[in-house]
């Protein structure tokens, strides 16, 4: 019973030791910083589509090219997943 109590209280931090929370807020920040750059180009995307108008939208994506790359890009996932996750 002593071994599980003394297993929590190590986990805590020391009364004098100071804690190391700001390193946690630094990296917080960068991360959230990357994950709004990654969407930068998603938000340019549908700006430019509002922009645009559904008729032409609509227009460009609902053509035959784009349903062919659609499936071209499904069959490569279903096929690459599988293949990376089997065993050596």
């Amino acid at each position: 019973m002593q071994a599980a109590v003394d297993l929590i209280h190590s986990g805590l931090p020391a009364a004098g030791r100071p804690r190391r929370r700001r390193s946690t807020s630094w990296i917080l920040l960068a991360a959230a910083l990357v994950s709004l750059l990654a969407l930068l180009p998603l938000a340019f995307i549908i700006w430019i589509a509002v922009q645009t108008g559904w008729e032409t939208v609509s227009a460009l994506i609902f053509r035959p090219r784009v349903g062919d790359l659609l499936i071209n890009t499904i069959l490569l996932v279903a096929l690459a997943v599988p293949i990376s996750i089997l065993p050596s």
